[in-house]
């Protein structure tokens, strides 16, 4: 009997020990979802400025202040406090500032902390410097990188620090940090001792004030703290953290929580370009060229507007890349790029959206369902691996960025949100093996999110988008109205950036009935340059008709147009060479009328084509370009015929002496055989460089100078006839 009770007790003893661990762990965690939600990250820009330092001020205390506001409906004993973690490092440069916003700053931060009761913390993760340093002081506790350092107050000697700048160091840093310490941050000539005695009031102190003392940091030598040295003396805390992911760690927060917590502190200049229609190189060009205008106007936050969806997986590649060039945080001058999915986006939009800052949705959006995409198996690994790059980027483990990736690329992949039954943060694992993880425990499916998305392409809707467990989206409105007044911007006083004169110019010039009139004016104008002496219209014409065919389909073709225009001036170059150089026609001016119209249809189809189909499709673009060259022939030779007896034409076409047009012929030779022409002299009715025309008897000749410049009207020799090449010398 005695050792049945004996074992009952023990018995008993276990299950109360494992119900207060599971007690614990779900303190924890209710704790470190209101820390989420009472959490803010603060960027400090470099170097602080007078008007900087107020914004920040005001932009904390209306934080803290909105949070305690959310506090007041909560029991006493449930209230967290409000925590500004400011991130010393946004653009991975040195933190600096002068004496005068620094202290302006750190007595802002201790005042918001002893009226409201909030937590200051910092977080280095590069170099805080000169008066930098005063701000990083005024911190309850820092958080450093392996690489950070601080201290340099100054770069000479402690005369450089007036008796003010000496009062405000200790006065911020007193009852918190070593004296001594602070006063080794701008003056080398202290030295810093580890205290003796049973009960030293100070850890450290100044050498002076304890001769015996072991020395840590001897006089004359920079006070320039690493991350090791910083924990030795106090004023870091034992753990590192290179990542926003790993401070989170640290505080006990949902891993990607501080990401969705970044606070602007410079005063924003937003500016909305919509993003809609098929997603093309078109659209990637019209993007680019939005957000190169926005950047140079001076705007610090680009809200994308997405309306699109289906298109060219690689336009979408292409696009994604870009706008997460310009949201990297490591440039030089970081935007902000804010996504705004609305009910029109869909599929495509997917990449775009992943790369930008923050995503805000509408209600009725969604991110994914990429089924009506058909990409080839390299376009859909180059996708996957975006995509993986991307979550990996916004906080997600590897691990999960791989099964979301595939999850939004095969319908049966099924993903489910996932606890460790021991308590911890959630994770994302694959639904058809949670039921083999012992050790896990299922809170949410995300695919399929109901029975009815059973191997259905994953369409993430905004609620779960937002959901904590997967913080891809920030939040859900009714409008981008609302969604904009809750980033701090101003609606009405946003500008749009939208469809513009350029764009429907290119629309006009790059429809397919446009195109083929470009083309056969063009040719028609080459045509008739080069058979009417003396007609420099036709040229002019002809230029700018195939600079309008080129540029407005640079909008769809991008660097691929260039490529185009090179083969396009070869083409000229060696059709030119078949007239005026090499006899007879033959394989040059052949591979010339190729490179033309191979150019015309690599611009209007896009792309070199890729496969059968791609080919056939290229053939049936290139068909109206065929016609267009029939149909510059026959113009050609039409208005040759008649331009010289048209009232108004008639001024182009340069006449004989005696008035006589009409001497004109279309032909070259108009029935002479060619060995009749050599020996016969006339006269130049264009000056040859080398080539020209020239009149012998009542026929009007296309010749070349045997060699350098003879001007109009000088008498010439035919000398050589081959082909349709002939060749004249002056007549002495």
């Amino acid at each position: 009997m005695v050792p049945f009770l004996r074992m009952s007790v023990v018995l008993f003893q276990q299950v109360q020990i494992l119900c207060c661990g599971l007690i614990f762990c779900l303190m924890l965690t209710s704790h470190a979802i209101a820390a989420d939600a009472n959490t803010v990250v603060v960027p400090i820009p470099s170097p602080l400025e007078s008007d900087s330092a107020k914004r920040i001020r005001t932009t904390i205390k209306e934080a803290v202040e909105k949070i305690e506001a959310s506090q007041k409906a909560r029991d006493a004993r449930d209230r967290v406090s409000a925590r500004v973690i400011l991130d010393f490092n946004p653009s991975l440069r040195p933190f600096v500032s002068d004496f005068g916003p620094a202290y302006d700053l750190a007595q802002s931060l201790r005042a918001i902390k002893n009226s409201h009761g909030a937590i200051i913390q910092g977080w280095i993760h590069g170099e805080v410097r000169a008066n930098g340093v005063l701000v990083a002081l005024a911190c309850d506790n820092l958080f450093l990188s392996k690489e950070s350092r601080i201290g340099r107050v100054v770069d000479g000697q402690a005369s450089q620090v007036t008796p003010t700048m000496k009062s405000a160091y200790e006065e911020i840093a007193r009852g918190r940090y070593s004296i001594a310490v602070v006063r080794k941050l701008y003056d080398i000539a202290v030295a810093v001792v580890k205290a003796k005695g049973p009960n030293p009031r100070e850890a450290f102190l100044d050498q002076v004030a304890e001769p015996q003392g072991e020395v840590i940091l001897p006089a004359g030598t920079e006070g320039w703290l690493d991350v090791a040295m910083a924990k030795n003396l106090g004023l870091a805390q034992s753990e590192t953290c290179d990542s926003l992911e790993e401070l989170a760690a640290i505080l006990h927060l949902p891993r990607k929580s501080l990401e969705q917590s970044f606070l602007r502190t410079e005063e924003t200049s937003a500016i909305r370009i919509v993003v809609s229609g098929r997603v093309d190189a078109r659209l990637v060009e019209r993007v680019k060229r939005r957000v190169s205008k926005a950047v140079g106007r001076a705007f610090n936050t680009i809200i994308f507007d997405f309306q699109c969806g289906g298109g060219d997986l690689n336009a979408a590649l292409e696009l994604a890349g870009y706008i997460r060039e310009i949201a990297d945080r490591g440039r030089q001058n970081p935007i902000l790029t804010v996504a705004w999915i609305s009910p029109q986006a869909r599929d495509l939009v997917l990449p775009m959206a992943l790369a930008c800052s923050r995503i805000l949705m509408h209600e009725q959006g969604y991110l994914g369902d990429l089924d009506a995409v058909v990409v080839t198996k390299p376009l859909q690994d180059r996708l996957q691996g975006l995509l993986e790059e991307l979550l990996q980027a916004r906080k997600f483990s590897r691990e999960e960025a791989v099964l979301m990736s595939k999850a939004w690329l095969d319908a049966g992949v099924r993903l489910a949100i996932a606890i460790p039954k021991a308590g911890g943060q959630t994770v994302i694992v694959d639904g058809s093996t949670l039921q083999e993880l012992n050790s896990m425990k299922l809170e949410l499916m995300l695919k399929p999110a109901t029975p009815e998305d059973e191997n259905k392409p994953w369409k993430l809707s905004a609620t779960l988008a937002t959901d904590t467990r997967v913080g891809i989206a920030t939040a859900i409105f009714a409008d981008l109205e609302t969604a904009l007044s809750s980033e701090g911007i101003n609606p009405s006083s946003t500008p749009v950036s939208g469809t513009d004169w350029m764009d429907d110019l290119a629309d006009f010039l790059s429809h397919p009935f446009t195109r083929v009139i470009l083309v056969m004016i063009g040719i028609t104008c080459m045509i008739l340059e080069v058979k009417v002496p003396g007609a420099s219209l036709p040229g002019i014409l002809a230029a700018i008709c195939f600079v309008l065919f080129f540029w407005s389909n640079s909008q769809l073709a991008g660097q691929m147009t260039w490529l185009a225009v090179l083969l396009f001036a070869l083409g000229l170059v060696l059709i030119l060479m078949e007239i005026f150089i090499i006899p007879g026609f033959g394989v040059t001016g052949l591979s010339g009328i190729l490179l033309v119209l191979g150019s015309l249809g690599l611009v209007a189809y896009g792309h070199w084509p890729r496969n059968t189909d791609e080919w056939g499709q290229l053939a049936r673009v290139m068909g109206p370009f065929a016609l267009s060259g029939v149909g510059s022939i026959l113009l050609s030779m039409l208005l040759a015929r008649f331009l010289p007896s048209l009232p108004v034409t008639n001024r182009l076409i340069i006449e004989s002496e005696s008035g006589d047009s009409g001497v004109v012929p279309v032909t070259m030779f108009d029935g002479l055989r060619p060995e009749d022409l050599l020996g016969s002299v006339g006269t130049t009715v264009t000056s040859l460089h080398p080539s020209g025309k020239a009149r012998v008897g009542p026929h009007w000749l296309d010749v070349m100078s045997d060699g350098g410049f003879i001007e109009q009207g000088q008498r010439v020799r035919i000398i050589e006839v081959e082909g349709n090449r002939i060749v004249v010398k002056r007549e002495v």
